[in-house]
């Protein structure tokens, strides 16, 4: 009966070493059929995670430049308009040059 069992785990032994040589061989045979673009898939798909934090990060980072410039360059061109909106007025006449400085220095301290 320990023979019988001994037996058994010898060839079981043997047919998993077989197995496990015969998928060397198979892997060993397809990664050589591979080229680089293949390669560099798996790579970025093997690495999926940091692709995708640094690929969502990079957009995020130049989607804020885009907005804040776009924000900065809206606010001056708003400034120079308001200036120019108080000089024509100061020129007709209704407001004083003196209110139109309070006003642009009130401005000018609020942005």
């Amino acid at each position: 009966m320990l023979n019988q069992l001994l037996n058994a785990t010898a060839t079981l032994c043997d047919t998993t070493a077989q197995a496990a040589n015969n998928a060397t061989i198979t892997l060993a045979s397809t990664t050589s059929d591979t080229t680089a673009v293949d390669t560099l898939l798996y790579s970025i798909g093997h690495n999926i995670v940091p692709v995708l934090v640094f690929g969502v990060g990079g957009l995020i980072a130049v989607s804020a430049i885009v907005f804040g410039t776009h924000a900065a360059t809206t606010q001056a061109k708003e400034r120079e308009r308001t200036k120019r909106e108080l000089a024509a007025y100061v020129a007709e006449g209704s407001i004083t040059p003196d209110d139109a400085e309070r006003l642009l220095s009130d401005k000018q301290r609020k942005c």
